[in-house]
């Protein structure tokens, strides 16, 4: 989840001095190169050489988007091996974490479903909904596990 925090004075970020930030309060670091890039001229620079989707350089190409759904999801395995395996033992630790996991998979089945959406070339449309439909069969995955389920409850 990321929420807007100030920033100091000493590092500018955007027009309003706001910068992305985790729960932590971390600067993202993706999100914070996109409002820093605006304050420095970078996005000029980008302009001048060829970028993928959304300015991300492994979005080059129609199947770039399945592999970042399979990423995803490895990293969403890896979030739910961490839940079933016990080693987050706080209450809002777990809820932290289940609400990583969330983001971790909205995060790209929304790019996708932008791309889906908006995209003019059919090769990419395709793609997309293929990372679609592959995130949602895990998030079917997910929401039918017991196991995970009962990370939640207290014991």
């Amino acid at each position: 989840m990321f929420r807007l925090a100030a920033r100091p004075a000493t590092r500018p970020v955007g027009r309003r001095g706001y910068a992305v930030t985790t729960r932590d309060g971390r600067p993202t670091r993706e999100l914070s190169r996109v409002f820093e890039a605006a304050t420095t001229g970078d996005h000029i620079d980008r302009a001048r050489r060829p970028t993928g989707l959304f300015g991300r350089a492994d979005l080059t190409e129609p199947a770039a988007l399945t592999a970042l759904a399979e990423r995803t999801k490895a990293d969403a395995a890896g979030l739910v091996a961490v839940l079933l395996r016990g080693s987050v033992k706080r209450p809002a630790a777990v809820v932290d974490t289940f609400d990583e996991l969330s983001n971790t998979i909205c995060l790209t089945a929304d790019l996708a479903e932008a791309v889906r959406n908006t995209h003019p070339d059919k090769t990419y449309v395709a793609a997309a909904e293929d990372a679609i439909r592959s995130l949602g069969n895990s998030i079917n995955v997910l929401n039918t596990n017991v196991d995970l389920y009962n990370v939640r409850r207290p014991q």
